[in-house]
């Protein structure tokens, strides 16, 4: 069983009809369920990625080199191949085992130069292969560009979200330490690529399902529930902005008009952070647990059909996916489908044309010109250069009981598709009969331990995310514990007179400030009328009237005398005086205590006026 590449490299050809696009993704581990590498990689099922370093899911050995691209050296690959004009336009797809010499490691960084017309290959200490120039590479990866900028146009058109919640990227000193902090943003060369990946998990869950429509490990995203929506949409209103929850793409458009109208960037990101809230996470599912395929949709991407394919080195399910991708195509040799394997053997042309990048998503012109492009993504189901994409057309026609959506959309008229579709039932026996002996033939997983598989995936992604947020909390507490900072925060939320919510858009987090827990005395009283809470501070916090508590509410013992009021006030104030002396004067500070703050939000230099953290 071959040990194969595990990323993904992208080569335009040029051609008559437009660009010839490779994607390149390795195979599964093996093809032996029992072997060795399977074994390694069951337990934790995806990689885990921290602050300061990863822990892979396969030995390093194999993650890091074996499975991985390296420039000039032969790697095993599965890949995808796409005939593309320069809209997104598929004219062609063959899939299948390949092998991959690389001619270069390029970083996000250098391609993002690309794109900005600044790169210079001088400043970056990269080596190029088989004798490739960096006058190609500048080439393909325009080109690259340029396609992605349709594809992605298109699928927001369509109706694609996007929530970016901030994440923190932390700079770190030779002993590990995190030195400051900074939002990690995502440039046009990460679109790049994650247009195609999404291209090829949409195209790769498309074969797997029509093949394996009781078989397929897919990855499916719930839409939120209508109550949690209406909660957002109160929310958003209460913040004085108005949203439309109607759909995906609704949402979207809101969020994009007010990224336009407002210049507050932490008023934007409070509101994506709120969308998000009422989201669910995607799952993994095999389909044989969904038997109603309208269940089968995700809800951001906006498709029918969507699995993981192009990770397989750090996601367990892309392994099984790979598998039965093969089978796939084993069962379209068995029916005698076109694989459009000239494409593998295409001559480099020369010279082609660059395509132009496509203008932004959000504005009316491109979501009409790309709606328009995205329906003619791939050819009539009646072409006979289309191949099994019209046959998977057709079978998601039946499963969907409409054209599907985005960059694999049919053109052909309902006719055309209805009575493909009846062609195809015809052989529907004979193919399910191949199906299963395929599966037996690759010792595919049954449909019961492939639900399993998918739980277990589900578990393990959730808790590689836990780990990853609890990294970036934990070096957020370290930072903050070196060097306190103040920060501004939005309010988000009240709890009543015990407590509210903020968003530090410095740190892109929510905190829960609890009023008992600021290290200063502080009183709440909660308006319910006007959804107000007012904070007193200090000596007022203790001055509430007699007889009522902080709220408002009457209490058992109203009679006090003056002086036991006095005493009480003294009593507080001089409590006060104790808790600044215990973060100010080093024999007295208590670390614990003011870590024990931290989870809570930064700490406010106006509760200990006039004052400076010891140095240690």
């Amino acid at each position: 069983s071959p040990i194969t590449l595990c990323h993904w490299v992208f080569v335009v050809v040029g051609c008559l009809t437009g660009y010839l696009l490779y994607q390149a993704l390795s195979p599964n581990l093996t093809t032996a369920p029992g072997c060795l590498a399977l074994c390694v990689c069951v337990p934790g099922a995806t990689c885990r990625y921290l602050v300061q370093k990863v822990i892979p899911m396969l030995p390093r050995l194999l993650c890091e080199q074996l499975c991985s691209l390296q420039p000039g050296d032969l790697r095993f690959a599965f890949s995808i191949v796409w005939e593309m004009g320069h809209d997104g336009h598929i004219y062609k797809e063959w899939a299948g085992r390949s092998i991959i010499n690389s001619c270069a490691k390029l970083a996000y960084p250098m391609v993002q130069q690309i794109i900005e017309g600044c790169f210079d290959p001088n400043r970056w200490q990269t080596q190029l292969y088989n004798g490739a120039t960096w006058e190609q590479v500048i080439f393909d990866s325009l080109a690259l560009h340029g396609i992605a900028s349709h594809l992605r146009a298109a699928r927001f058109a369509n109706g694609s979200l996007r929530l970016n919640n901030t994440k923190l990227h932390f700079a770190l000193d030779t002993g590990g330490n995190p030195v400051s902090a900074s939002p990690y943003v995502q440039s046009e060369a990460n679109h790049l690529v994650e247009e195609f990946m999404l291209l090829a998990n949409m195209r790769v869950a498309a074969k797997i399902a029509w093949a394996f429509p009781k078989h397929a490990l897919l990855r499916r995203h719930p839409p939120p529930s209508d109550r949690k929506l209406a909660e957002f949409k109160a929310a958003a209103e209460a913040l004085g902005v108005s949203v439309d929850v109607s759909t995906a793409a609704a949402l979207q458009r809101s969020l994009t008009a007010l990224s336009k109208a407002c210049r507050d960037q932490a008023t934007q990101e409070v509101m994506t952070l709120l969308a998000t809230k009422p989201m669910l996470l995607a799952q993994y599912f095999c389909t044989n647990e969904a038997p109603d395929p309208a269940t089968w949709r995700h809800y951001a991407l906006a498709t029918d059909l969507y699995t993981h394919f192009t990770s397989p080195i750090r996601r367990y399910p892309d392994v099984i996916v790979h598998r039965l991708l093969q089978a796939a195509l084993d069962l379209s040799k068995q029916l005698q489908e076109p694989d459009n394997a000239d494409l593998v053997t295409a001559p480099m042309a020369e010279h082609a044309e660059l395509p132009a990048s496509a203008p932004p998503a959000d504005t009316a012109t491109a979501a009409t010109t790309a709606a328009a492009n995205a329906s003619d993504a791939v050819p009539d189901a009646s072409s006979s250069s289309a191949g099994s994409l019209a046959a998977e057309a057709a079978a998601s026609q039946r499963l969907d009981a409409k054209a599907r959506s985005g960059p694999s959309s049919s053109t052909a008229d309902s006719d055309t598709l209805w009575e493909q579709a009846e062609a195809d039932d015809a052989v529907a026996a004979p193919r399910e009969a191949a199906s299963e002996a395929l599966l037996k033939q690759h010792q595919l997983p049954d449909v019961i331990t492939m639900a399993k598989i998918a739980k277990h995936s589900n578990e393990t992604k959730l808790s590689a995310r836990m780990v990853s947020d609890g990294s970036l909390r934990l070096y957020l507490c370290i930072m903050l514990k070196q060097a306190p900072k103040v920060s501004w925060a939005v309010v988000t939320s009240v709890g009543g007179d015990k407590f509210f919510t903020v968003y530090l858009p410095e740190f892109g987090c929510e905190a829960r400030m609890y009023l008992n827990l600021m290290g200063v005395p502080l009183a709440g009283s909660w308006d319910g009328t006007s959804q107000t809470l007012t904070i007193s501070t200090g000596h007022l916090a203790a001055q509430q009237p007699a007889g009522f508590a902080a709220n408002g509410d009457v209490v058992d013992n109203p009679m006090t005398t003056d002086a036991e009021q006095q005493l009480t006030q003294q009593q507080e104030e001089q409590q006060q005086v104790q808790r600044q002396e215990m973060l100010l004067n080093s024999p007295k500070f208590n670390l614990k205590i003011w870590l024990e703050c931290l989870p809570n939000g930064v700490l406010n230099p106006s509760h200990i006026p006039c004052a400076e953290l010891p140095s240690q």
